[in-house]
């Protein structure tokens, strides 16, 4: 690899700018006269980086704060040099996602389009340097092409940043894009999942574009052989202390004078102070010997050392002297207590040849509370003095004629008395922030460092209430534990810091008294002054919906020639659970001797956005085959629904009709409305059409019922006289309760795995064997059960249906590519349905991830957007149709005996691709 170093890479970055200012108007006219796709990719030249942004000029043309789901996001330039990786500034991006629901991000955005990063010709990557923080968040970019949104995923949404320090990377700019690109969020820090919400800090310096292989050298120098090694005593109280430097890949034959290190950039700290380093440049060796004694005890060392090309590594360690000389020692508690009352307890080491000496502590204020000083019993009050700062947390203890006390070493010199605040959680640390102590014999006054003491606060009971007992109205029954798990007896709850009663003998305690008002109270159980609950966010879910069903589908049941599932909405007050079936045949209402009544089942669904409603559940599974049926959903008491009908599959056959969705993704009634117009237009343009299938993404939010709302409301008329079969999409899983969200609106089969009852399935419908897959988790899984089940099927036609597909546009799904797609094309499946790339898509006929004569291999569509997101498109070997229409469409398929017949159309009724498959 070629290293270039220091000015002579720099110089390199600003020959690439002036290299392209010259060449991008030529570059320019040849992308214009490319057509379609086509671009100045094609006839790219070898040209330097070009350095897009390295955050030396402020942040005038980006928004102080941007995100999504987050309680803070900062913008700032770093000075701190450990944290610049080039010149004098880099970004900081602070967050905060702690707490929030659905994907939360971070953004370094432009203000507006004549702000954005304007890229110049064709680059091959982008790059940047990021100082990790070890989250493992999701680092993205977004830049635009003449279309829309190019995203770039800079790590693995699923790895994230797992570093901590610098480090350098680059992802590749797609082929087949239309220029001039620009950039409008240069960072995108985001999490998906709501088990991974919290809050830090990256840091980011010089975003790049390259056209050609990065020949620059991003390798950090190697720092070893440190001296004392770290953890190890020392007898000496002036030890040297040195560490070995050298740049990566140095090589001495070549580099007899020098270890590539650069001299100016080196720093050691000891303690925390800077130091006066010496360096032996032929040999790479940093050393330090203190001039005066260093105190027994332990003592920390910072070294940080740079190469040519402005790698930084930097090394910390400690050691600890035990030169048996006179010391101060602390210790406190590892474990605590809510609500209890703690002590840091400061000792000596032959404090007869101490004179005094300092230690400054830090504690957590938010942890802890009620800081004070407690002599020891053989001090004299003027022997020991603090500056305590309530606010801050820190206390200062200032000893003066120590050795006239008389201490043994198990005496103590003073305590640091803490109350642990009643409603802490977490882990508290006290750490010496500083310490000096200074001898009798002797002048001047020695440093030391010490080890920070964190303790795990717990607390001694707990504190849970019944799973609804928060929804207005109801009832709250609250249960008081001791830590062996224990009920216990007396203990008192306040509900914001007022008592509303005693646990019983079972430790409950019951009351109606939290719930009549919708509001947010804190509550928390204590018994004796001195054993207390965490304090819990009690919040009142307010009542919602209806008597009269809503939202309301018929989906397949485990046999589609005799069962159908259904699910409905209501209010929480609407208990009943009932489903009126008939034959359409002969049908004069519902008071008929011949209609068959079902009963099924309900619970209380508590939205995030919206309050409670109820889900009703029913299964009927006695149906006959080859028939249409009209039914009625309600409580059996008067609140029922329109008249629906649906249609078993027959016992045998080898026609069917059907139609295909993919994302509908909205966030309001407007978005939903043009999903509702494309689904009408679908049953319009195909009257014999015996169900309908939805790919994934109905809603923007999954968790925010009201979309889910708007949804079934648009498309209702259909929904009630048809069968749906819906696959989960990533947009349906961005709550906290992963698949819930998406299971409380459905009631499909449960034949595949057992976690994963009601979004991965399989199921025979007259000849053909369709498999609904869950695309968001246990994807290994998924592919043992996939096997099984294609194994045990000799339908003539196999359709595989699921959200993130393997040959997309913008996203194509690696783990699905490697674990499915084979097992999918090894066992003849003909076609698979997906979504998730916005876009129409139409593979080859794929095997082994290569592209095969037709019928030798599986088909892979995605067909286009049934709501109002769009994608532009990122060619990929794979594709055989595509089509980048901004418009909704569907797809109806037809299978008679050996042919399928595939159709996609826009609302509008243009016809977007049409393809048959042939036995």
């Amino acid at each position: 690899m070629l290293r270039n170093k220091g000015k002579r890479m720099y110089s390199s970055f600003l020959s690439g700018v002036m290299m392209l200012s010259l060449m991008l108007p030529a570059q320019q006219v040849m992308a214009e006269q490319g057509g379609g796709g086509s671009t100045s990719q094609d006839a790219k030249s070898s040209l330097a980086p070009v350095i897009l942004e390295d955050f030396e000029n402020g942040f005038d043309k980006y928004l102080p704060s941007a995100g999504a789901q987050f309680n803070k996001v900062n913008l700032s330039i770093e000075k701190d040099q450990e944290r610049v990786r080039f010149g004098s500034g880099s970004l900081k991006l602070a967050y905060d996602f702690t707490g929030t629901t659905g994907t939360s991000g971070a953004y370094l955005q432009t203000t507006g389009e004549a702000q954005n990063i304007k890229v110049p010709g064709y680059p091959e990557k982008i790059s940047m340097w990021v100082y990790g923080d070890g989250k493992k968040h999701w680092l993205r970019m977004q830049m635009l092409d003449a279309k829309g949104a190019v995203p770039l995923n800079f790590v693995d949404e699923h790895v994230g940043v797992d570093w901590v320090g610098w480090k350098y990377l680059e992802v590749d700019v797609p082929k087949g894009r239309t220029l001039p690109f620009s950039i409008d969020m240069p960072v995108r820090y985001m999490e998906t999942s709501g088990d991974k919400k919290d809050a830090g800090a990256i840091y980011v310096d010089q975003i790049r574009a390259l056209y050609g292989p990065n020949e620059d050298d991003i390798e950090p120098p190697v720092l070893s052989q440190l001296t004392p090694a770290a953890g190890v005593p020392v007898a000496s109280s002036q030890p040297v202390i040195s560490v070995h430097a050298e740049d990566a890949g140095y090589d001495r034959a070549k580099h007899p004078e020098d270890t590539q290190i650069e001299p100016d950039s080196i720093r050691m700290s000891v303690d925390g102070e800077q130091v006066q380093h010496i360096l032996t440049v032929a040999e790479g060796l940093i050393r330090y010997q203190p001039e005066a004694p260093l105190a027994d005890g332990l003592h920390r060392v910072k070294v940080s050392v740079r190469d040519a090309a402005g790698n930084q590594t930097i090394r910390s360690w400690s050691f600890k002297v035990a030169a048996g000389a006179p010391k101060f020692t602390y210790e406190a508690p590892d474990v605590t207590y809510a609500g209890n009352t703690y002590s840091l307890d400061i000792k000596g080491v032959k404090t007869g040849e101490i004179s005094g000496g300092r230690m400054d502590f830090v504690f957590d204020p938010s942890k802890v509370e009620n800081l004070r000083l407690v002599k020891g019993s053989m001090i004299d009050p003027s022997v020991i003095q603090a500056e305590v700062d309530q606010t801050q947390g820190t206390v200062a203890v200032t000893l003066n004629h120590l050795s006239t006390s008389g201490l043994t070493d198990e005496d103590l010199i003073g305590q640091v008395l803490y109350d642990v605040k009643k409603d802490a959680v977490g882990t508290n640390e006290i750490q010496l922030k500083s310490g000096s102590i200074a001898l009798v014999e002797g002048e001047t006054s020695l440093s030391f460092s010490g080890h920070t003491l964190p303790s795990s606060v717990q607390t001694g009971l707990s504190l849970k209430w019944d799973e609804n007992g928060n929804v207005q109205g109801y009832e709250t029954v609250l249960e008081v534990k001791n830590v062996a798990g224990n009920p216990v007896r007396n203990a008192q709850v306040f509900a914001d810091g007022q008592a509303i009663g005693m646990t019983d003998d079972e430790g409950k305690l019951r009351t109606a008294g939290l719930t009549p008002a919708v509001k947010d109270i804190k509550l928390q159980a204590a018994k004796e002054g001195k054993y207390f609950s965490p304090v819990m966010d009690f919040t009142v879910s307010p009542l919602s919906g209806t008597p009269e069903p809503y939202s309301i589908n018929v989906s397949m049941g485990d046999d589609p020639a005799v069962s159908r599932g259904f699910t409905w909405q209501t209010d929480p007050g609407t208990e009943g659970t009932v489903v009126k079936v008939a034959k359409q045949s002969g049908f004069s209402g519902f008071d008929q001797k011949e209609i068959l009544k079902v009963e099924g089942t309900s619970e209380l669904f508590q939205t995030l956005d919206i309050g409670t409603v109820r889900v009703h559940k029913a299964s009927v599974t006695s149906l006959e085959p080859g028939t249409t049926y009209v039914y009625q959903v309600g409580d059996g008491k008067g609140h029922y629904s329109s008249q629906g009908s649906f249609q078993t599959a027959p016992a045998s056959g080898d026609r069917t009709s059907f139609v295909y969705f993919a994302d509908s993704q909205a966030k309001d009634e407007a978005g939903f409305k043009l999903w509702g117009d494309v689904v009408k237009q679908a049953f319009k343009d195909t009257p014999d059409a015996e169900f309908m299938i939805q790919a994934g993404d109905m809603v923007e939010k999954g968790f925010n019922e009201q979309e889910w709302k708007w949804w079934f409301s648009e498309a209702q008329e259909a929904l009630l006289n048809t069968t749906l079969i819906a696959a989960i999409g990533n947009h349906e899983v961005m709550g906290t309760t992963q698949s819930n969200d998406f299971l409380e609106h459905f009631n499909q089969p449960g034949n595949g795995l057992s976690s994963l009852k009601g979004s991965s399935f399989s199921f025979d419908y007259k000849n053909i064997h369709f498999m609904l897959l869950n695309s968001e988790y246990l994807y290994e899984e998924q592919q043992q059960w996939l096997e099984r089940d294609l194994a045990s099927t000799n339908q003539k036609w196999k359709i595989a249906i699921f959200h993130r597909g393997p040959y997309g546009s913008i996203y194509d799904t690696e783990e699905v590519r490697n674990l499915w797609a084979p097992v999918l094309e090894k066992n003849k499946v003909d076609l698979v349905l997906n979504g998730h790339d916005h876009i129409y898509l139409r593979t080859h006929s794929m095997m082994d991830n290569q592209v095969v004569k037709e019928g030798e291999g599986t088909t892979y569509v995605v067909a286009g957007t049934s709501g109002p997101k769009f994608y532009p498109l990122t060619k990929k070997y794979w594709q055989l149709v595509t089509d980048e229409d901004k418009t909704q469409m569907y797809a109806a398929v037809e299978i008679e005996g050996d042919q399928l017949k595939f159709v996609t159309r826009t609302v509008g009724g243009r016809v977007v691709d049409q393809f048959t498959l042939t036995k």
